[in-house]
Formats: C-alpha cells, structure tokens, sequence
C-alpha cells in the first residue's frame, strides 16, 4: 500500500509538471504573438524588408525562427517554406512583392537552418511547417486567408500541410514527391483547395514528379513546367522570373 502511494504521489507530481510545461509553451507562444502584434502596430508593418524576428514553438518544444513581413493592415498571409540546407533568407527580393501586393509574409527557418536551433531533421519538416500555420492562425486570430508557398523540400512539407489543415492554396516549387525521409504522393490527392505546381523542364526529377503530382491532383489545379533546369527559389531569378512570378501572382488573386 505504501509503495502504491509513493507510485501514485510520482505520478501525480510528472502530470503536474508535464501540465506546467505545456502551458509555458503556450505562454510563451501568446506572449511572443501579443510582442509581434504591438511591434507590427507600433512600425505600421513588419519592419521592412528586413522584417520582424518571430519565434514559433514545435511540438516537441523546439522554438523555429522566422521572419514576419507586412505593410500596413493586411488581410491574408503566406507562410514561406524554403529548400533542404537553405533558409528564409533565399526568398530574396519574393517576398517583398508578396508584401507589396498587400499579404503579411511569415518565413520560417526549418530546425537546424538558418537561425533555428537543432539539428536537420527533414523527415519531420511538415511538422515544423504545421507548427508554423498554426502560429499564424492564431496570431491573426483566424482571420484571412493562409497561403503555403515551398521550394523542394520546402514544398513536399507545404503540400503535406494543406492535406490536413484548413490553408486557401499552396504553391509548389520544384517539390519532390519523396525527399530525405518526407513522403507526399499520398497526400496530393486529399487537397481540396487550389494548387499550383512550378518545375523546369531540365530539372529530372523534380519535373517527373511534379506533373506526376498533378496528375494525381484533384481539381482545382496548375501546372507550369518553364525551360531551364532552375530549381526551388532560383525559378524566381533569371530569365523565367517574370513569367513564374506572374504565375504565383496570379493564382494568389483568383483564390483569395
């Protein structure tokens, strides 16, 4: 009777503390969305093209770093997701027409790129991309509309992602159907809402997959495959820019 006690006293006291750190979690989450809110006011936006550092808390507490860019009110937000050993950072000059074209800009850095801590851990990107809808969903207060743009690996997560959370569209750039351990084929065909697929030609794969991924698709759904061999955010620069970029433009209008 004395050893079942103590059982339950220790089992009560790792419930108490489990219960006390998921609710530091959720702290810290409010209080980095009510600092980014007053912050976004206070500037009339999210701090230019250098943007507004934010800090979004994975489920197994890990905290991703990102950037919020805005100007002014906004009123539907992309979440941009970047390539395998790369970063927000590679989204360049994109992000500021996205901003320019009214949308308020969230970039985040997958775990162990860019300024996020841990280590690389691209099987479990779509985790922390969920982590990352979900902050954006609450700190607007699940107002507007939510767009997931993704290069390569960056894009399997996106497409992972809209197959269970509620997003208006998702943009994929050269994403693969598999790629280190992330798996998508599965989940194209669950996608109620608008995609927009985007390879080059010359890029192997990666163009295979995206119109096999298309194939699979349910309506409403794109497909561009530009010349060239570009791949993920470099489809943004170079001689088919202009082209793609008005592609994504253009898809973001009609399904807003």
């Amino acid at each position: 009777m004395r050893w079942h006690a103590m059982r339950t006293k220790r089992q009560t006291r790792r419930s108490l503390l489990d219960a006390a750190r998921r609710r530091l979690v959720i702290l810290a989450s409010l209080l980095a969305a009510l600092a980014l809110a007053v912050s976004a006011c206070s500037s009339g936006g999210g701090g230019g093209s250098s943007g507004q550092s934010i800090f979004i808390t994975a489920d197994d507490g890990l905290v991703l770093r990102g950037k919020y860019y805005a100007s002014g009110l906004t009123t539907h937000s992309i979440i941009l997701a970047h390539a395998y050993d790369s970063s927000q950072k590679s989204w360049g000059a994109f992000k500021d027409s996205l901003v320019a074209r009214g949308y308020a800009v969230f970039a985040i850095d997958f775990r162990g790129h860019g300024d996020s801590p841990g280590k690389k851990e691209p099987g479990i990107a779509d985790a922390d991309l969920t982590a990352a809808y979900r902050y954006v969903r609450r700190i607007t207060n699940n107002q507007g509309k939510v767009f997931l743009i993704g290069a390569s690996l960056g894009g399997t997560a996106a497409l992972k992602v809209a197959a269970r959370e509620e997003t208006q569209g998702v943009i994929a750039l050269s994403a693969p159907t598999t790629i280190r351990g992330l798996e998508a084929g599965a989940d194209v065909p669950r996608i109620a809402e608008a995609k927009l697929f985007i390879a080059a030609q010359s890029d192997g794969r990666y163009a295979t997959d995206a119109q096999a991924m298309f194939d699979a698709a349910r309506e409403p759904k794109q497909i561009q495959l530009v010349s060239g061999s570009a791949h993920g955010t470099d489809l943004l620069k170079g001689s088919n820019a202009d082209r793609v970029r008005s592609l994504i433009f253009d898809f973001l209008d009609k399904n807003k």
